[in-house]
């Protein structure tokens, strides 16, 4: 099962919401060392203007995808202010709630992110997704 999960997207220092932000799930495939990695299943939402985002419960993703046993679990986001942000950890507390933080890039910052995204083949099933999200149709974030 592809885990339920709510959180939060925001700036880190300032903890002010980072509003539609790309939001990911995934479930990386156990591979063998220098393997690129292997996405099991793969799930997006969008932050809405208090930078909150939802996961809700469900046996797949969206293309069949459906976690293994020993899959390593990963979150993160993509906006084009911070960039592709990798390796968000749930809160300690109750809740359980991710708060997914970023680093707002600079105009060079900026302009190396997009060409790493969109001037180069992907790295991985995250990058493709957001590289077809982002590169050669206009940025929806802006």
């Amino acid at each position: 099962m592809l885990e339920a999960r709510t959180g939060r997207v925001v700036e880190d220092g300032n903890g002010a919401p980072v509003s539609r932000a790309d939001v990911f799930q995934v479930y990386w495939k156990k591979g063998r060392v220098g393997e690129p990695p292997t996405a099991n299943a793969l799930r997006w939402s969008v932050a809405d203007d208090r930078g909150a985002f939802r996961f809700t419960e469900a046996e797949r993703d969206s293309n069949g995808g459906r976690p293994q046993g020993g899959d390593a679990l990963e979150y993160g986001f993509y906006h084009p202010a911070f960039g592709l942000v990798r390796k968000g950890t749930p809160r300690s507390d109750a809740s359980n709630e991710l708060e997914l933080t970023g680093r707002r890039l600079d105009d060079a910052g900026r302009r190396a992110s997009e060409l790493q995204l969109c001037g180069s083949l992907p790295v991985d099933a995250v990058h493709a997704g957001v590289a077809a999200r982002h590169c050669d149709r206009g940025e929806r974030n802006r």
